[in-house]
């Protein structure tokens, strides 16, 4: 479908043919959504330094018979490929909205937490994210970042059972919490020609903010050899996000 048709339109497509009565709930149900979770997921958490194990790799390669048709499999690779992005680039243009940095953080300050109390902690940043009835695809992409930072975080603190229901929690989150939002804005699809256009906007940012660190260290270097430039400040700015600041940028 192209992006010039409206979310409704696209959304009144393959997605709409797989929730049947769940549209009543406001549950988005689409069968390519936890493959399509599982390939971002799994990549990220790579991204962010945890190592694959035997348990990791079997759960998040095994989708499941979700993707019934070579389409399916094409339009999950791409879109999961497109929030990948997204979510790496976001944490290029501002080194703030990183796993990296996102889960340095809760080291820092030392987030208690543990098997008794994973879910809890987990439905907290899911109920702050979106609490104030705000929902964009840019909020989503930095929910997903945090989830993915919180799993890596709960993997450091020696939970590797924690990560897969982490990402399971993530998923609940999309069909229920999410739900009536991604049915608003046209699902996967609608999800899929929002990316396109992020991601050749964060591109462009990170060009501009390379570019501009090079000039910066000529500048320090032409003042004095001793200066060390500052990282240049990213284009985006504030509008990149880490933990809960989400609900300040995309709303």
């Amino acid at each position: 479908m192209a992006c010039g048709e409206t979310f409704t339109d696209m959304y009144s497509g393959h997605a709409k043919k797989d929730r049947g009565a769940a549209a009543e709930s406001n549950r988005f149900v689409d069968r390519r959504t936890t493959a399509l979770t599982k390939r971002a997921f799994y990549n990220l958490l790579k991204e962010g330094g945890v190592q694959e194990t035997r348990k990791l790799t079997e759960y998040f390669r095994m989708d499941g018979g979700s993707c019934s048709s070579d389409e399916d499999e094409r339009f999950v690779y791409d879109v999961s490929e497109k929030l990948q992005q997204s979510v790496i680039l976001m944490g290029k243009v501002n080194r703030e909205g990183s796993i990296s940095f996102n889960v340095q953080d809760f080291h820092d300050r030392k987030w208690d937490v543990h098997h008794g109390n994973v879910y809890k902690e987990f439905t907290t940043i899911v109920t702050s994210a979106f609490e104030d009835d705000v929902f964009n695809f840019g909020r989503f992409i930095s929910f997903f970042c945090i989830s993915v930072s919180f799993a890596v975080y709960v993997f450091d603190k020696g939970m590797e059972d924690a990560v897969i229901s982490v990402h399971a929690w993530t998923d609940q989150a999309i069909e229920h919490n999410l739900g009536r939002y991604f049915i608003r804005e046209g699902g996967w699809e609608g999800f899929s020609c929002y990316a396109d256009r992020l991601v050749m906007r964060l591109t462009r940012d990170v060009l501009a903010q390379e570019s501009q660190s090079e000039r910066q260290v000529d500048v320090a270097g032409a003042l004095s050899s001793s200066v060390v430039p500052l990282a240049a400040a990213g284009v985006l700015g504030a509008a990149v996000l880490a933990v809960f600041a989400m609900k300040n940028v995309f709303s």
